[in-house]
């Protein structure tokens, strides 16, 4: 599937390539909502929460400027029940495992599921 080879080349180098996504056979592009989890932030250190939030939201950010530059529809929602499968849709729901922010170290695992346009999970990979 075309689509998840250009979202994971994306998401697994550091700096957009010469990608370019994949279009519907209608001639529209692909819509790719991400769905960021949050939930680390819960149990996180209170001297954690605020560079927690930064790190988040500057995810959500890079994964909305990537998939907008090479050519996919992008949306933001805030919570995966809120995604509709369909036609031309999937969902990209990145979670944030572990976070450590120790002296001038960061350490970060992330996890991301691809939502098939059926609203099941067709792929999933890490990142350290």
């Amino acid at each position: 599937m075309p689509i998840l080879l250009v979202l994971s080349t994306l998401l697994l180098s550091a700096c957009v390539t010469t990608v370019v996504a994949p279009q519907q056979p209608n001639g529209r592009p692909y819509t790719v909502t991400i769905a960021l989890d949050r939930a680390v932030i819960r149990g996180a250190p209170a001297e954690h929460v605020d560079r927690l939030h930064l790190v988040c939201d500057t995810i959500q950010r890079n994964l909305v400027e990537q998939l907008t530059n090479v050519g996919f529809d992008t949306r933001v929602i805030y919570h995966r029940s809120e995604f509709v499968p369909g036609p031309g849709r999937i969902m990209l729901a990145p979670q944030v495992v572990h976070f450590e922010n120790a002296f001038a170290s960061v350490s970060l695992h992330i996890r991301f599921e691809v939502i098939g346009v059926q609203g099941r999970p067709i792929n999933r990979f890490e990142y350290n």
